[in-house]
């Protein structure tokens, strides 16, 4: 005769459970929770403490693993969750095994002096995670965002209202977010409150125009790509295109209010990851993303980085900029910049200098077209060695005042065909220390109303 199937064996007597989740610091971090079961445990906790509930094992989806930390890890039950699930030793009912979680719809605080309550006391909470910040404030003057935590967790369930993290009591357990209910006190509302907007772009560049004539009406060749100095245009932060219909949105969110959006919901359909501080990435039915940082942005990649932009980019910083290229001081780390045909260079300084530094090699330039320099102000240039300078045609030379040329050693002028001319509207004054030598192969001519030789 076949051995008859022990009674405290599951498979021989199934007996499930409803309770609540007491306790959730598990010593040996398997995902146990310490769980107050109806009709096993009384709510008198001086009879029964709560370190006295059995702990209870979670069941994992097939999804997990459940082995060598590969797939989810076995938490997300805080104090207060309403659990189900059965003993897995059968009619001893030692051995409790929760399968699920199970929702419903608060009407009152906890009471941590009574079982079935979220149990944690004052002390206890300041441990516990904040589910909201005191002082959130997001600044747009470079310093970020200002944020100062909760001193304290708060019991479950979450009674108190008004932010973009709480729930209230008389409303249902399942998320805001996925009911689009109560939305005005949601991370929705945070998000169009703090939205960037009116952000300048660069300038707009007018059309090229000569520079200024002198006082003698003599204009130099080419043009002056001046622009107006004004941001004409601005763009705005997209807003968020939340618009979910129940039961389509698929939402996580954790006990200090990082929250996960996946939203299937016809025509709204996004995906959205939310940082408790502000900072998040959604992606918007059309495939836009919307990337927002808080405070500071790192981006390291150990290999090379290739990005196509099939349209145009614009950057605004309104704080300064620092780029450094091959700080490995290798060969063939270079900048190189290429502009397709009708394409333009332009830079512009509101009121500043602009200096570079070569401390080694060369400064090579070549111009298929004119080249226009126009200064208000003073010129200057330091040559260490020779200076060459060479005109395929006439080479003119004008200033509104005195032109002057001095050098420390001689003064060469010379033409290889064609004449030299001076004009003078006063005097012409030649000094020379020494000999003053006029040559001519031919004629040498001086003419005046008066002629002094001496």
């Amino acid at each position: 005769m076949p051995n008859e199937t022990p009674r405290d064996f599951v498979g021989h007597s199934f007996i499930w459970w409803q309770g609540v989740v007491e306790d959730i610091d598990d010593p040996l971090m398997l995902g146990r929770c310490r769980v107050r079961i109806l009709g096993y445990h009384i709510d008198d906790k001086k009879n029964i403490k709560t370190e006295h509930l059995p702990w209870a094992y979670p069941v994992q989806p097939i999804t997990s693993a459940a082995i060598s930390g590969i797939g989810n890890s076995p938490t997300g039950l805080i104090p207060g969750s309403w659990v189900v699930g059965f003993f897995r030793d059968g009619a001893s009912s030692q051995e409790p095994v929760i399968m699920g979680s199970i929702g419903g719809i608060p009407e009152e605080k906890a009471d941590i002096k009574t079982g079935f309550n979220d149990p944690r006391t004052s002390d206890e909470l300041e441990g516990a995670p904040k589910d909201e910040f005191k002082k959130q404030i997001y600044h747009r003057d470079g310093k970020g965002a200002e944020l100062e935590n909760e001193k304290k967790g708060k019991n479950y369930p979450k009674h108190t209202g008004g932010g973009p993290h709480r729930a209230a009591l008389d409303e249902p357990d399942t998320n805001r977010l996925a009911r689009n209910e109560t939305i005005d006190e949601t991370i929705v509302q945070l998000k169009k409150d703090e939205q960037d907007k009116d952000v300048p772009k660069a300038f707009k560049k007018k059309n090229s125009v000569p520079p200024g004539k002198s006082h003698l009406g003599v204009v130099a060749v080419g043009g002056n790509p001046r622009t107006d100095g004004t941001y004409k245009e601005k763009w705005t932060e997209p807003n968020t295109p939340y618009a979910t219909q129940y039961p389509h949105n698929h939402v996580y969110e954790s006990e200090s209010g990082h929250t996960f959006e996946v939203d299937d919901t016809p025509g709204a359909e996004r995906l959205h990851q939310y940082h408790r501080s502000g900072t998040f990435e959604e992606i918007h039915p059309n495939g836009t993303r919307v990337t927002k940082v808080v405070l500071d942005d790192y981006e390291i990649i150990l290999k090379d980085k290739y990005t196509h932009i099939d349209g145009k980019e614009t950057t605004t910083i309104d704080k300064g900029l620092k780029i450094l290229v091959n700080s490995d001081s290798e060969s063939d780390n270079n900048i190189d910049i290429q502009l397709g045909a009708n394409s333009n260079v332009n830079l512009e300084i509101d009121k500043g200098d602009l200096n570079y530094t070569l401390h080694k090699g060369n400064v090579n330039g070549y111009v298929n077209g004119n080249y226009t320099l126009d200064i208000t102000g003073n010129m200057t240039e330091r040559v260490g060695k020779r200076r060459f300078s060479h005109s395929g045609k006439d080479t003119h030379v004008k200033t509104d005042m005195t032109y002057k040329k001095e050098a420390w050693k001689n003064i060469i002028e010379s033409t290889t065909t064609g004449f030299r001319t001076s004009n003078v509207k006063l005097h012409t004054n030649m000094l020379s220390q020494t000999t003053h030598l006029f040559k001519s192969n031919s004629r040498t001519v001086i003419q005046g109303s008066t002629v002094h030789i001496n």
